[in-house]
């Protein structure tokens, strides 16, 4: 009687990475550097995202003071990050959010942390056709 019942489901797998699971809204993904309508960071290197995060795996280097602040560098370590968001809600100028991208996989560790340039790229997954 069992076999039958599991003979008329829909299959639980997908074909990865032709087919891809329908993700949840709320999904913790790769991060992004926020900018605003004329181009120029929302970051003022204020260093809230690196002292929430309970990894340390944010480091922010920043120039200047008071409004004329500037990130000079900005680099999270994906290896020791555990996407919890914590540095998303400590942001005080919506600076940084989380995407839906989640194809992290590489071959070095050094490729792994992702400096200004990888977090200010709009990371967009490929669209497969089912």
């Amino acid at each position: 009687a069992t076999t039958l019942k599991h003979l008329v489901r829909k299959p639980v797998t997908i074909q990865y990475p032709k087919e891809r699971m329908e993700l949840s809204p709320r999904y913790r993904g790769l991060h992004i550097l926020m900018k605003d309508e004329e181009g120029k960071e929302l970051c003022n290197a204020c260093g809230l995202c690196a002292r929430t995060c309970p990894d340390a795996a944010i480091e922010v280097v920043g120039t200047g003071k008071g409004k004329e602040r500037v990130v000079e560098s900005y680099t999270i370590d994906l290896t020791r990050c555990m996407f919890c968001g914590l540095c998303v809600e400590a942001c005080p100028r919506n600076a940084l959010r989380m995407t839906d991208f989640y194809e992290l996989a590489d071959y070095s560790r050094d490729a792994l942390k992702a400096d200004k340039a990888v977090l200010e790229v709009r990371h967009v997954p490929k669209q497969y056709k089912k």
